[in-house]
């Protein structure tokens, strides 16, 4: 199914250092916006497994009155393969990444294909994946993953216990140490579970494993 997005709605355009550190860059489009060089036509195609893909245009160039001539259009070097894009319909917000940018035969235009990052996340294996800063798609280092989980709490990061693990046939992990300034925290600490990985711990100190990503 797909469905051109006309009113109230709204494409943006995010860098992201790692999961929990996101800035918005520009707004390309809008259903009020009325610049020249905006993003335009966009449409959300979504799949029987309820996948979606969003699909934009924007011209290579345009006319810029002022000066009276053709100019290239500011956007363009913002948006390139993995970047996320982010479309507001309403009070509701959707991630997508940039999968796909394809030229036109005249080079007037250029249409951008991107895929919904949900359905991005729910399908990676660990394998294949590029993380970069230039992307700007990293997901953080267990170190920096841990520090900022425990952040404002009496546990810290031992970065020079920190270490790497590789399985022959399970996913590598990265272990990070931590520890506790303040024994009392200690049994609280205990019964928490961090994403979908559980801490365990017998003694002040312990380690967290996370994939590992950088």
């Amino acid at each position: 199914m797909s469905e051109i997005i006309r009113e109230n709605y709204e494409l943006s355009i995010w860098e992201r250092k790692n999961t929990s550190d996101e800035n918005l860059l520009m707004i390309i489009g809008s259903s009020s916006m009325t610049s020249p060089y905006r993003a335009t036509q966009p449409i959300v195609k979504t799949n029987v497994n309820g996948e979606k893909t969003l699909v934009f245009n924007l011209y290579s160039r345009y006319f810029d009155n002022e000066i009276g001539e053709f100019v290239k259009n500011p956007f363009i070097n913002y948006i390139h393969n993995e970047a996320l894009i982010k479309l507001r319909r309403g009070t509701k917000w959707y991630e997508f990444i940039i999968k796909d940018i394809n030229e036109s035969s005249d080079s007037k235009v250029f249409t951008y294909t991107a895929k919904g990052a949900e359905a991005l996340e729910l399908g990676k294996t660990g394998y294949g994946l590029t993380f970069n800063s230039e992307l700007m798609n990293n997901t953080g280092t267990a170190v920096e993953l841990t520090r900022k989980i425990f952040e404002g709490t009496d546990w810290y990061v031992e970065e020079t216990e920190c270490d790497k693990f590789w399985g022959a046939t399970a996913e590598p992990l990265y272990a990070a140490r931590i520890t506790a300034t303040d024994l009392s925290k200690i049994s609280c600490i205990r019964q928490a579970k961090i994403g979908s990985y559980e801490l365990y711990e017998n003694s002040v100190t312990s380690s967290v494993a996370f994939p590992v990503t950088g």
